[in-house]
């Protein structure tokens, strides 16, 4: 906008918006401050939006009262002021959030495994069971779709996909104290990282053990 500060009407504008500005400014962390001091680290505020058709100066507020649940993204505060007047404000928060993120480019079809992922603190509007994902039990994954490298992970981005699959020879490993015996075995059924499955051994003997991130069955 192309004005002239030696127009009054312009100097009026100019001046409005400027302090405008600087009480939202101000305000925003007023907000946020009251908003650390209830909820410490676990909360941002995204945005809010003053319902009054006059801004008060800070002078003017005597304290700030929230209405805020946890983990909820839409939630109110009043300004009590001086004069017994209260105004309202809406606001628009992120909840801090650990979700699972890829560390690295993952393509369609590929199987996960703890090093392609890691948990990450993230400031979102909500969390849906959808984000909830063991990290322990990733290499029971496989990619349906590129999953881009800082992109939180989505159990509907992933399709569960067994480890060891019946029929493949499989690595047992027996362990007991400081002793550790590796045998061979016929997998009996499809096996998931930390469930258990059964096998045969070479003289026919049925057995069962948990399936580890590698694909080997441990024995304890």
């Amino acid at each position: 906008m192309k004005c002239s500060l030696r127009r009054p009407i312009c100097v009026v504008n100019l001046l409005l918006i400027l302090f405008g500005f600087t009480f939202s400014s101000t305000l925003e962390s007023l907000l946020e401050g009251k908003l650390k001091e209830e909820f410490g680290n676990s909360v941002k505020l995204e945005s809010f939006r003053v319902y009054s058709q006059r801004t008060p100066t800070l002078k003017e507020v005597e304290r700030v009262i929230l209405r805020v649940q946890r983990n909820v993204p839409r939630a109110s505060a009043e300004l009590l002021l001086k004069n017994g007047r209260r105004i309202s404000v809406g606001l628009n928060l992120l909840w801090r959030y650990s979700v699972v993120v890829a560390t690295r480019d993952i393509s369609v079809g590929e199987r996960l495994s703890p090093d392609k992922v890691k948990l990450e603190e993230r400031f979102l509007r909500s969390i849906t069971p959808d984000y909830k994902i063991d990290v322990s039990k990733i290499a029971n994954y496989e990619s349906l779709k590129t999953i881009y490298r800082g992109q939180i992970l989505r159990k509907s981005y992933l399709k569960l996909s067994p480890v060891v699959k019946r029929g493949d020879e499989v690595r047992i490993t027996y362990r007991k104290g400081n002793i550790e015996i590796t045998l061979k075995a016929k997998a009996l059924e499809n096996g998931y990282v930390g469930r258990q499955i059964r096998l045969k051994l070479l003289n026919g003997r049925v057995i069962r053990g948990h399936v580890d991130a590698s694909g080997r069955v441990v024995i304890r």
